[in-house]
């Protein structure tokens, strides 16, 4: 869990293509499926997108059975990814 109040002290500094690690280590633990879950966002905004007519919680549905790893998707989760999804699409009809 990450802190509200508190600024994780940890950096990366990068001179061209070279990164170096900060001096200082992470305060809060790692997140070992962040890098699963921000595929499947992206995977469900784009889904979003190319199928206007669909439900959210279907789409949410369908790209969550096509992922091998993403059984650890709370059903608290999923109704977070359903309802970005809506605001999504409400944006892109603002737009028009």
């Amino acid at each position: 869990m990450r802190y509200k109040g508190k600024q994780c002290p940890a950096g990366i500094s990068q001179r061209g293509d070279t990164f170096t690690l900060g001096q200082f280590d992470h305060i809060h633990p790692l997140e070992p499926n962040r890098v699963t879950l921000k595929k499947v966002t992206c995977q469900i905004r784009d889904a979003a997108t190319e199928r206007p007519y669909d439900s959210a919680a279907r789409i949410v549905n369908d790209i969550l059975l096509e992922t091998p790893d993403s059984d650890f998707i709370s059903p608290m989760q999923q109704a977070n990814l359903t309802r970005m999804v809506n605001r999504f699409r409400q944006q892109q009809y603002a737009n028009q």
